[in-house]
């Protein structure tokens, strides 16, 4: 489901089922409304490239790709990158390159610095 760049503000309404998710430029989302994208335990692709997210741990175990590209308020979240069995891509900002945490999580997952 592609709402990238679209004025929703709650993400509750959306259907629990999806496997996609595309929020890249949702603005008006408040960070703790990404909290409650744990219910969405089906979704395999994530897109929250420029939006407020700020706490990466409830976000679903089910992600094999996750796109975080200037999301600058999740440096100090970048641990929680840890406990995704399943993420095989992560878009990060390229201020964070050189993070020690960020290193160790290149040794079994493709990190993409953009």
């Amino acid at each position: 489901l592609d709402l990238s760049n679209t004025r929703i503000a709650k993400l509750a309404s959306l259907p629990k089922s999806l496997m996609i998710l595309n929020l890249k430029d949702c603005q008006d989302v408040p960070a703790e409304e990404f909290e409650k994208l744990d219910a969405f335990s089906h979704i395999k692709k994530l897109d929250l490239s420029n939006t407020r997210i700020a706490k990466l741990a409830s976000l679903p175990k089910s992600l094999k790709v996750l796109d975080l590209r200037n999301c600058h308020f999740i440096d100090q979240e970048l641990e929680q990158l840890k406990v995704f069995k399943h993420l095989h891509q992560i878009y990060l900002p390229k201020t964070f390159e050189g993070n020690p945490i960020v290193q160790s999580l290149q040794l079994n997952k493709n990190i993409i610095f953009i």
